[in-house]
């Protein structure tokens, strides 16, 4: 009597291979993903990483036309030029420019926002050059 054995897809790791999710593609996966690499794109989480750079890309944009007084200064941008300046103390503008790798047009309106708000304050240097300072805000201890 002769036995039909079916062989199971495996990988290199010899853990057997996916499918891909997405109804129609017989592609295999890689790494026990979801989805091939032609269908990543349909992974949430993908979709929401794209959807922030979108939105990064918007808020840029809107900085670039000086609108810093609707610029979120919660947002992904603003918080990297607070953390910037926290970790590596003042900075010219034009140096947190190269270092954060955003243009001029897209980080002074930033500045403008975040010193608008108190959370930064701008000041010259003997050679004109404008400097971004960190305000630090003392907290009151209560019941002292």
């Amino acid at each position: 009597m002769a036995v039909m054995v079916r062989r199971v897809a495996r990988g290199k790791d010899g853990i057997p291979t996916r499918h891909c999710d997405l109804a129609g593609c017989y592609n295999h996966t890689h790494g026990r993903k979801p989805y091939c690499t032609k269908h990543v794109f349909s992974m949430p989480y993908v979709q929401k990483l794209n959807q922030e750079i979108v939105d990064q890309e918007a808020e840029w944009d809107r900085a670039r036309h000086r609108a810093y007084p609707v610029l979120d200064v919660g947002g992904v941008t603003a918080q990297e030029i607070l953390m910037h300046v926290k970790l590596y103390g003042p900075r010219s503008v034009l140096r947190l420019c190269k270092d954060l790798n955003l243009e001029r047009a897209v980080v002074e309106p930033y500045i403008k926002a975040l010193q608008r708000k108190g959370h930064v304050r701008v000041s010259l240097n003997k050679r004109y050059v404008p400097i971004v300072h960190l305000v630090v805000h003392r907290q009151t201890r209560r019941g002292a």
